[in-house]
Order: C-alpha cells, then sequence, then structure tokens
C-alpha cells in the first residue's frame, strides 16, 4: 500500500508575510524549531519560504502554506487563525500525496483504466483523476502510475466565507487525511 509522501494545508486569503515569520510563530507558541532555514530568493512572488525540523512554511500576501509529515498541519493553521481573527479568508485546502515506489506492483484500477486504452498507444504515464463532492468538500483525486511506481493524490478543498469557515476547515485536516487513506484503499483494492 502506498506512503503518506507528503502533507500540506493551503490557507487562502490575505496574508501579511512579513508578519508571519519563524520568530511570530515561536512568540505565539505555534511552531518553533530549532534549526530553521529561511529560503530567500527561492520564490519569485512576494513570499517567503522557510522551513525547519520536517516543516516548510510559505507566506504570501495571498495564501500561507504548511507542509509537513510529522505534525498536524491543521491544527498549526487553526492557531494562525486564532491569532489572526481579523484576516480575510476564501477557501482552505488538504492535500495529501502517497507513494508506493515499487514499478513491480500493479492494482487493478490501472489494468482496467489501460483496457480502455487504443492498444496502439502505449503511454509511459497513466493519469487518471475525478472530482467528488462530499460534506461541504471538493475532494479532487489524481492517481498516476508509471516506470518509478504509483502516487495517488488528494485535494480537499473548502470555500470559506467567514473566519469561523477557515476555522473549520483547517480543523478537517485529521478527517480529510483519514478519509484519503479511506478513498486510496477503495481505489486500489
Amino acid at each position: 500500500m502506498p506512503e503518506l509522501e507528503s502533507a500540506h494545508i493551503t490557507l487562502f486569503g490575505n496574508f501579511n508575510p512579513y508578519l508571519i515569520s519563524p520568530e511570530w510563530l515561536d512568540e505565539q507558541e505555534i511552531w518553533n524549531a530549532r534549526d530553521v532555514k529561511l529560503a530567500l530568493g527561492a520564490v519569485k512572488s512576494d513570499g517567503v519560504l522557510f522551513n525547519g525540523e520536517g516543516t516548510e512554511w510559505f507566506v504570501s500576501s495571498d495564501r500561507l502554506v504548511i507542509a509537513s509529515t510529522v505534525l498536524d498541519c491543521g491544527e498549526m493553521a487553526l492557531k494562525v487563525l486564532k491569532e489572526l481573527p481579523h484576516t480575510p479568508m476564501t477557501a482552505v485546502g488538504a492535500n495529501f500525496e502517497f507513494q508506493d515506489n515499487t514499478d513491480e506492483r500493479t492494482y487493478p484500477v490501472f489494468e482496467a483504466i489501460r483496457e480502455t486504452i487504443p492498444t496502439k498507444v502505449n503511454p509511459q504515464l497513466l493519469r487518471w483523476g475525478v472530482v467528488l463532492h462530499e460534506g461541504g468538500a471538493r475532494i479532487e483525486v489524481m492517481l498516476i502510475q508509471g516506470d518509478h511506481g504509483t502516487t495517488l493524490a488528494f485535494n480537499h478543498n473548502r470555500t470559506t466565507a467567514s473566519h469561523a469557515d477557515a476555522c473549520k476547515a483547517v480543523s478537517l485536516f485529521s478527517e480529510d487525511h483519514d478519509r484519503s487513506v479511506s478513498l486510496m484503499k477503495q481505489f486500489l483494492s
């Protein structure tokens, strides 16, 4: 079964990349990393990128992205929102990518999809997607299989009209992870 390779939450709204910094996150007791690396010049927009101890932050004027497979991104996002209650928010996306690097393993879903492709066409990479709507979320599922194994990506996207909506959406991060695992098992069984 594929394993979690990446997880991140994206908050779309109006953020201040000069305010949300490693120092500010530490002062607010949201995130504290001893060895923080700031990636100056790595971003072409007005944003700032920094990381440490398995967690990466990207902050720009229109989004905040928290990526980590070791910490609960939703919990950290909720703490940020509680410190910034007047930040206008438009959407929240919870994203999970699972990877099976073995190129020998086949899953029935990919075999069934390949059967629909004309025999004269031999794709090196198979990419197939579907969109679901569940519990106020738009879930985009992408299944990819090629020479380097199998990848399943899940994007749970929720529109937010208020601060309360945004807090609720980020608090569902763990549930979105669990739903992604459940969907992955359904697709791959």
